[in-house]
């Protein structure tokens, strides 16, 4: 019988083995089990930490975009109201759009912030006119300040309500929050 050098017992030199020693060893190799597999693994579960990581992962990207996604149709929806307001008036012809223009206007800032509702006069038109960059003209501005108290005031409506939606379409919370601002200016520094 030949045996691999490997599996000759240490004693035997040269790797010579005898009839006795052979069959010890052909004895020895018998009495060892055979190869045992592991069990199989499954494909599914346990689940890697990668797997994991997306299992919680992908839900919170989920209701992230649907959060954002309601924050800025609701941030917009506001917006939107106020312009289809201002634009009914517009087509309204009971003569009321010099008012309906300036409570729109008025809703519109007092909902980013509740205060503006308290400004009326030189106040409001100076506030209008810093928030909107000067698109309002002189003109308009004395009109949104004084003539809703007048009963028939002369003005170009086209203009009135193209200004209007221009200065409802460029501002938004982020410019109406700038009214601290505008109070501390107008009380020369002094916190309101």
């Amino acid at each position: 019988m030949l045996l691999l050098p490997f599996l000759a017992p240490a004693s035997i030199p040269n790797g010579n083995v005898n009839a006795q020693q052979a069959q010890q060893l052909a004895q020895q190799l018998s009495e060892l089990r055979g190869i045992h597999l592991p069990e199989a693994i499954s494909p599914w579960w346990p689940i890697a930490p990668g797997w994991w990581a997306l299992l919680i992962l992908v839900p919170l990207l989920v209701l992230l975009c649907a959060w954002l996604f309601k924050y800025f149709k609701n941030r917009t929806a506001i917006k939107k109201q106020a312009l289809l307001v201002l634009s009914a008036a517009y087509k309204d012809a009971d003569g009321n759009f010099l008012h309906q223009t300036n409570d729109v206007l008025k809703r519109y800032c007092k909902h980013y912030e509740p205060e503006i509702a308290a400004l009326s006069g030189d106040q409001w038109s100076r506030f209008l006119n810093q928030q909107g960059a000067n698109i309002f003209t002189e003109e308009q501005l004395s009109l949104l300040a004084h003539g809703i108290y007048q009963k028939h005031a002369q003005y170009d409506k086209k203009s009135l309500f193209s200004n209007s939606k221009l200065w409802l379409e460029k501002n938004d919370a982020s410019t109406i929050a700038s009214f601290r601002t505008f109070q501390l200016n107008e009380n020369g520094g002094k916190h309101v």
